[in-house]
């Protein structure tokens, strides 16, 4: 499935990279950033967004980071040399898309996050008089997804167990 999804969606993260003058990652590029994503990675949502976020005291794997996909490099307080580089909404999926082959810890929360980005935007489905079941259904839906990136991550759960949709409210 992740070669497919990456070959489906190469032109995205290609275009956005010829839109911005980044550089275009090799093979190589991309296995070692998905290594260093998979370790000091991490993939969450906002109210409004897809998130990932790189940290690291070691700024250039950020700027290598920053060079192919855009995004922000911070530093992380005043008492740590940390930094953290951040995308979001379609430079997120279009990361993710791009590294989604080579990781390894974080694969199923890419894909994940990469389903959830694609179901669009709520309130778009709420313009369009979509009736209300469908729309409590695809809240639903979402909301399962992102419960279960949570649980991938090792938080909203006490128990070790993956969490099918029935036990999260569909």
């Amino acid at each position: 499935m992740a070669g497919k999804l990456t070959a489906a969606t190469a032109g995205v993260a290609k275009s956005i990279r010829e839109n911005n003058n980044m550089s275009e990652p090799t093979e190589i590029d991309l296995s070692y950033l998905a290594g260093f994503f998979d370790g000091e990675g991490c993939i969450d949502t906002t109210r409004r967004s897809l998130r990932v976020t790189l940290t690291n005291i070691q700024t250039k794997v950020l700027e290598i980071s920053q060079r192919f996909w855009g995004g922000s490099i911070q530093s992380i307080g005043k008492a740590t040399k940390a930094r953290a580089w951040q995308l979001h909404g379609k430079d997120a999926v279009a990361f993710l898309k791009d590294i989604v082959p080579y990781l390894h810890i974080k694969h199923a929360q890419a894909i994940l996050a990469i389903e959830l980005n694609s179901r669009g935007n709520l309130r778009h489905l709420q313009t369009l008089d979509t009736p209300t079941n469908i729309l409590e259904e695809e809240k639903s839906y979402r909301d399962w997804l992102k419960y279960k990136m949570r649980y991938l991550r090792g938080r909203g759960t006490k128990t070790r167990e993956i969490p099918s949709r029935q036990h999260h409210g569909a």
